[in-house]
């Protein structure tokens, strides 16, 4: 496994800056119109007690924007010298998920029949990608881990990854903020370590697209939200490119891949690890909806603010990529 680490990429293709901007203008154009339409068929979220809008609000954003994003990166990049089955598995595993998110968007499905579909949608992509041997450089005591075994935790980390940045679509701004910080750098760091250009690619088409998505989304009053159609599709595009990039690359500038990507992702980790050891210790299922999220614990006892609690930590996430950028450079 190649550990050198670039400062820079080499270069950015003109064709990848033309599909980012065309995805960031379908999404600012077609989404009014899908808002209106969604309010005029009642495809709308309900505010109950355990969610924080108080007005019924279209959940159209992940419905908009996925295609988007694809069609984007199917025009300018793909496969952009992905393998062939790797790419029909990643396009097949992407609509279904997508598919799967619409239905319950629309009407809500129950874990056991979600879970089980994204389990067979996350282990076709961990066989057509390759994905182990994966080697964690000792990091938590782990060093390489393959056959059954290594197979069953990449599995967990693909569902764990799924869910946990579906959590964070909880608030108004912090999916599409952090996600398109987080997008961006894991980009950037495709290029500079050559792991994959077609991922890479679309990494930067997704974060292109969702930034779009927050001119509806991050203010106080929310025009749209999400849905498990965009959040479960981003989650699945984060869980195989950053289980390419563990399996490529033991280490990233001198710092473990294992600590790199938590760093990175550190607050999906964090909340997604409160609110399962919580319900469990209560004797819930960890499957149960609840308000209890850093965010929303934040949004109630710190700020009393969507925009001030997402800005907070999309903020405090563009100083761990900072940090991470620094670190990884100088040890290269």
């Amino acid at each position: 496994m190649n550990n050198s680490f670039i400062l820079l990429p080499d270069s950015l293709d003109s064709s990848l800056v033309l599909a980012m901007l065309s995805a960031f203008v379908a999404v600012l154009t077609i989404t009014p119109g899908v808002i209106k339409y969604a309010l005029k068929v009642n495809w709308i979220d309900l505010p109950n007690g355990r969610k924080l809008h108080k007005r019924p609000t279209p959940s159209i954003g992940g419905l908009v924007l996925i295609p988007c994003i694809i069609i984007a990166w199917l025009l300018f990049a793909a496969p952009k010298g992905m393998a062939g089955s790797s790419f029909i598995t990643l396009m097949a595993a992407i609509v279904l998920m997508y598919l799967l998110g619409l239905y319950d968007d629309r009407w809500p499905l129950s874990h056991r029949i979600k879970l089980p579909i994204q389990v067979i949608i996350s282990a076709s992509l961990i066989n057509a990608f390759d994905i182990l041997p994966v080697d964690f450089n000792g990091a938590l005591g782990i060093h390489l881990i393959q056959d059954w075994w290594g197979f069953l935790l990449v599995l967990l980390f693909f569902q764990f990854t799924i869910n946990a940045v579906n959590f964070i679509d909880g608030i108004n701004g912090l999916l599409g903020s952090y996600t398109a910080v987080t997008l961006t750098f894991l980009g950037v760091i495709f290029l500079c370590l050559s792991v994959d250009i077609a991922m890479a690619w679309l990494l930067f088409i997704t974060a292109a697209g969702t930034l779009a998505y927050l001119f509806f989304n991050f203010k106080r009053k929310a025009d749209t939200f999400m849905g498990d159609a965009g959040s479960t599709v981003i989650g699945l595009i984060i869980a195989a490119s950053v289980a390419k990039l563990l399996s490529h690359h033991s280490s990233i500038g001198g710092i473990p891949s294992f600590y790199f990507v938590a760093l990175l992702f550190w607050y999906p980790l964090i909340d997604s690890l409160q609110v399962y050891s919580r319900r469990i210790l209560r004797g819930q299922s960890p499957f149960k909806a609840d308000n209890r999220h850093i965010h929303h614990l934040l949004l109630k006892h710190v700020v009393n603010n969507h925009v001030k609690a997402s800005v907070l930590i999309s903020s405090l996430t563009i100083v761990i990529v900072c940090m991470l950028w620094i670190i990884a450079s100088s040890g290269s």
